[in-house]
């Protein structure tokens, strides 16, 4: 890979991290997946996220890196949230989030009510 394609990659996962921090009000874990101890990308209120960035037109989510942030989240009494965006270069990106089935309809009785 050219060096231009790492930091433009690296810049790309940074740049998701700081928006979803700022979004929600929370804050970027550094280190997160190198540190000991630092779970999750990003700590927001009751959310500890995990947040995944990819150029392809495709992404697969394994079943094992669900399990991680639901076993990191609920060691720390949060909610795992795993975020991905497809990244495609121009100025809208497309974001998804996977949540629980539980915390989902939460959200969605809280929505209607």
């Amino acid at each position: 890979m050219h060096p231009i394609e790492k930091r433009k990659g690296r810049k790309a996962w940074l740049k998701q991290e700081k928006g979803i921090a700022k979004e929600l009000r929370g804050r970027r874990q550094p280190g997160s997946g190198s540190v000991p101890g630092r779970k999750g990308d990003v700590v927001a209120g009751n959310l500890l996220v995990e947040a995944k960035v990819t150029s392809k037109l495709s992404f697969s989510l394994k079943l094992a890196e669900l399990t991680k942030i639901m076993q990191e989240a609920h060691d720390q009494g949060r909610v795992p949230a795993f975020c991905v965006r497809f990244d495609q270069g121009g100025p809208r990106n497309s974001d998804f989030v996977v949540l629980t089935w539980e915390f989902f309809k939460e959200l969605m009785e809280s929505y209607e009510g």
